[in-house]
């Protein structure tokens, strides 16, 4: 709704970013650099969805993502499922495979720190095609009212604290607690 970030990213976080810029497009090169006909950065848009998709092939949309070895080595331990533990990942892929009529979706992450790389491969799901509708229809529904969506964060919990961590780099986060503590305050909670 054109907020003013209250937490913008300062200079240390604009070059991770900038860093994992080189290393998607690094990533990208190598996919491509023998392979005629792949899409990339495919524009996917719709009247309030606009997103661009790396990789486009004749049956899949491949995501690169860049993160460091500690995040990496995660993805290793026992029990992780791409599908659950990086769903923010999955329903973006999905949503530019759903669009560009694809069956098929591609994680690939690339370890910032040594450069390994860890692919996950999945046709998108009815599941995810409900999430996504879910989804949307909830964002819909807020910008149509005008209205800033409840607190709920939900991905990447602490296994320790089972608190979500995705608060400590929102760039929202001060507007935020402000919003939450006012609207508590006058619901007496």
């Amino acid at each position: 709704m054109n907020v003013e970030p209250s937490n913008p990213p300062d200079n240390r976080t604009l070059l991770v970013f900038k860093c994992g810029t080189l290393f998607h497009d690094f990533i990208q090169g190598l996919m491509t650099a023998d392979t005629a006909g792949l899409g990339i950065e495919v524009r996917v848009e719709e009247d309030d969805v606009l997103g661009y998709a790396d990789v486009v092939t004749n049956d899949e949309v491949i995501d690169i993502k860049s993160q460091h070895s500690f995040a990496f080595k995660y993805m290793h331990e026992k029990g992780f499922d791409v599908e659950t533990d990086k769903i923010d990942h999955v329903m973006q892929v999905s949503y530019y495979a759903i669009r560009l009529g694809k069956p098929n979706y591609r994680m690939v992450y690339v370890s910032k720190d040594d450069l390994l790389i860890e692919e996950y491969s999945r046709p998108v799901g009815e599941w995810v095609k409900m999430k996504l509708e879910e989804e949307l229809k909830t964002l819909r529904e807020y910008w149509a009212n005008k209205t800033i969506p409840e607190a709920k964060p939900r991905l990447y919990k602490d296994k320790k604290t089972g608190k979500c961590k995705e608060c400590q780099y929102c760039q929202m986060k001060d507007k935020c607690d402000e919003y939450e503590k006012t609207n508590m305050t006058k619901k007496g909670e």
